[in-house]
This record gives C-alpha cells, structure tokens and sequence, in this order.
C-alpha cells in the first residue's frame, strides 16, 4: 500500500515502512501533499497531522480525501481537544507523538500486518554524478559493518560500470540477477527462490553479494521497477542485518537509491570538495527533497586529494549544509589514498585497508560512522575495536599481511 505521510515527526516512515506491503512517501508542505493527491498517481493512503497543516488544512485535506475515495488518518498532536470532533464525522484520529505508537495506529487504521521478526536495517549509496566515491564508500562501510558481526547483504545497482567487483576481487564466473532479466519471464523471474540462488557469498570478506553483469551492459536493462522488484525480494528472504545498494551515478535517470529511501532506507550521499561535487550533492538532495525523503538523507564529506586547492571545509560546502540544515552529516572521510592503493596493490588476494592499517585515522572514521548507521537503525552489534594512544600515534603505517597469509587468501579467493 503506498501513503502519503504529511508529518514532521522523525522516524515515523521507517516505522510504518515495519509493516508488511506499506511504501511511504513522507512531504512536510501541503501544497505538496495536494499536488500528489490530485496527479496521475494518486497514493492509497493518507496520514496526516498538526505537525504540519492547521486544523483549517486537515479539514480541507479530509474533504479532498474523501472525494477521491482515499481512506485518511490523522494526528492532532498539538490539538487533542480536537479529537472528539474528527472522531464524530467518522475519521480514524489520534493524539500521540511517539513513532512507534502512531505507526501502529497507521497499520490497524489501514489493515496492516506487522512484519515477522526485525527487518534488515536497508542503507543506499546514491548521488547525481560518477567518480564521487560511492563503491570506495560501500567497500569501507560494508567491511565495517561486517567486522561487527552484521550479515551484510550488497546489491550492486550500477549495472553499466561496476566497481563493487573489482573492489571485493570477486572472481569471474559468479551469478548475476542479468540471468533474470534475461530469462524472458519478465518480472515474473524475481521470486524470493530465485533471488536467494543468485546470491554470491564472498568467502574472504563473509559479505553477500547480488551482482549484475561481469561486463558493461546497457543500463536501460535494469528498469526502476525491477531494481524495485529486486531490492524487495533481498529484504523479503530476511537473511541479511544491513542490506546495501550501491546505485549508479544520476540519481534522476536511475533513482534506486530514492527508491529504496521511499522504502525506509537511509540514504548515503558521498560530497568531495570540488564544486562539481558539491553541485551535484545539492542536486541529489533537491531530487531527494521532490520525492518526499529528504528526512533519509545523510551526507558525508570527503576531504579533498592531495595537492587539490579545495578543502572539507570551503564556501561551497558551508552554503550547501546552509540549505538543507536538517540533513545529518555522518563525517568527513580522510582521502588516506597510500592506504587503499597498498590495500589494492595485490591483485589476485582480497585485503582491505582493515587488515593493513587498523588504526589509522581513516579506519577510525568508518568505525564512527558504521556506529552511527547502527544507532539509527537499532542493530544489535559486537563493539567497535579499540585502538590504544600508542596505536594511533602509529596508525598511519601500513603493514602488510606476511607472503604466507597472502598465500592464503588467494587460496580463499580460488
């Protein structure tokens, strides 16, 4: 069921999202709201309250509901001496500013069943141009995630130039979801059975895997609906804790990653200093904020490459935090690129800045940022590693595994 939630209430979409079949869109204007009702593709469902609209727009928003035949919900979180009055004229109301208690209401109002069991914490990797980063920072982040005991599901979204295989060092060979799409069943081919029997489990790294296709491919291939289809069967096998997407570039060609925040995920938006980067941040959080999920954007910063005059911390990014204030900043990640090329330096063996320099100030970073994401969404995971004074003062070292251990990670690999 698709409702429209007019609020400004944090974390009630993830908490509606909880319920079996519900795809929110969350607008915090009711001008917006109207248009969205009164267009071609109106949603099923509407929840709204006085966070929001004046009691005068709720009851012009339950007019127009009820014109258009779409059952309504409603809050009066400010007003609860108003609440007999909605009740009488037949409307589910409530007066409650806790999430959980109003998604609650929201499924009982609607016919909802709760999801079985805890559903997979889902984070995707967007943004509105190539070469900012998105497959370095899914690498990182999931090998984080992973490293605190979290089953870690990747969907590799950018089927026209991946760079999630060569990052893992996934040897040619494996199954992609490009059998599906080829198999001439159409959508049909996307059952739970058969997305679960394409999952590539990436032994030296303990992540899993759904992998388009070894070569370049025409991205026209892997419509919105199906990345759609695909992303929902992933979290419908409930196998996994975290499941990422690492979409492709231009968000608004290929909008997997808005589609999976209209979802509930939390959306990663990687921002280098370079003007055009920044621009293109700016870009994705526009496209983001039209789609309603402005509320799931996080960004996070990227200090700027060697000998670059532009810095983490320039005008641009200043004006760009300036218009969207309310969007999280996870932090800025350091460059540290001597510690990714000697990660990448071995080819036919997986290893990964973890394994080289533990405690660096980049490593140090992905474990706040990984503690961040599971704050927010509530993950049971083992501690962070900690790192001593002497340690970190040594951090910056890279030490490569012993010839013998490499041996036998490329027996692993093989």
């Amino acid at each position: 069921m698709d409702i429209l939630l007019i609020t400004t209430i944090a974390g009630l979409d993830s908490a509606v999202n909880a319920h079996e079949g519900a795809r929110c869109m969350t607008v915090p204007a009711s001008d917006w709201a109207t248009r969205i009702i009164i267009s071609d593709r109106p949603p099923q469902a509407i929840y709204a309250d006085d966070t929001v609209l004046t009691p005068h727009e709720i009851a012009t928003l339950i007019q127009l509901a009820e014109s258009r035949r779409l059952p309504i919900a409603v809050n009066l979180v400010s007003t609860p001496s108003g609440v007999d009055d909605v009740a009488t004229s037949g409307i589910a109301v409530i007066s409650e500013r806790d999430a959980s208690k109003i998604a609650t209401f929201i499924g009982r109002t609607f016919g909802l069943r709760a999801r079985a069991g805890k559903r997979a914490a889902t984070i995707a990797l967007g943004g509105s141009k190539g070469g900012i980063g998105k497959s370095t920072i899914t690498w990182l982040l999931a090998e984080g995630l992973r490293r605190r005991n979290l089953r870690t599901l990747i969907i590799d979204g950018d089927n026209s130039n991946s760079g999630i295989v060569p990052k893992f060092r996934i040897p040619s060979g494996f199954k992609t979801y490009a059998w599906l799409l080829d198999s001439g069943a159409g959508t049909a081919a996307f059952t739970a059975k058969a997305v679960r029997d394409i999952i590539y489990h990436h032994e030296p790294s303990g992540i899993d895997f759904l992998l388009g296709s070894e070569d370049a491919t025409n991205p026209a291939d892997l419509t919105t609906p199906t990345f759609d289809l695909l992303y929902r069967k992933a979290v419908e096998i409930d196998q996994h804790d975290v499941i990422f997407g690492d979409t492709g570039p231009d968000i608004k060609k290929r909008p997997y990653a808005v589609q999976m925040a209209m979802e509930g995920a939390t959306l990663v938006l990687p921002c280098p200093p370079d003007p055009e980067d920044v621009a293109g941040a700016y870009n994705a959080l526009m496209h983001a904020q039209s789609h309603g999920v402005l509320d799931r954007c996080r960004l996070l910063f990227m200090e700027a490459e060697k000998g670059s005059v532009f810095t983490s911390q320039n005008s641009d990014i200043s004006a760009l935090i300036a218009h969207f204030p309310t969007v999280p900043v996870l932090g800025t990640l350091p460059r540290a690129a001597h510690i990714i090329s000697h990660a990448k330096q071995v080819r036919d063996a997986y290893i990964t800045p973890y394994d080289i320099a533990p405690h660096s100030v980049l490593i140090r970073t992905c474990h706040a940022i990984v503690d961040a994401l599971i704050a927010e969404h509530g993950l049971a995971a083992a501690p962070r590693p900690q790192s001593s004074l002497w340690q970190r003062l040594r951090g910056e070292r890279v030490v490569m595994p012993p010839a013998s251990t490499i041996a036998e990670m490329r027996e692993v690999r093989s």
